[in-house]
């Protein structure tokens, strides 16, 4: 994911469209402007109406899996970009 004046724009490294179900500062609470789910494209990317403050650090993404189970990753972020910490499969 990338920053830019707080929006979020998602990016879809793989060959296979993403559905994610799921963004947030923490495992509790949405980012303000994400209120469903949104497909990724395959090797592309998706501007975003959420807003993450300057000063959040941790993005929480929740993608639907093959099986229909949520799975829960966790970004660390910069000024400009979120990079995969670590998952945790939740469902």
């Amino acid at each position: 994911a990338e920053r830019n004046a707080g929006h979020l724009t998602l990016r879809n490294p793989t060959p296979y469209y993403i559905t994610v179900a799921w963004l947030g500062a923490d495992r509790s609470h949405r980012l303000s402007g994400f209120s469903e789910g949104v497909m990724v494209p395959p090797l592309g990317s998706l501007p975003l109406k959420a807003v993450l403050p300057a000063e959040t650090r941790t993005l929480w993404v929740g993608y639907v899996d093959d099986y229909g189970g949520l799975q829960m990753n966790r970004y660390v972020c910069d000024a400009l970009n979120c990079a995969l910490k670590d998952g945790g499969a939740t469902s």
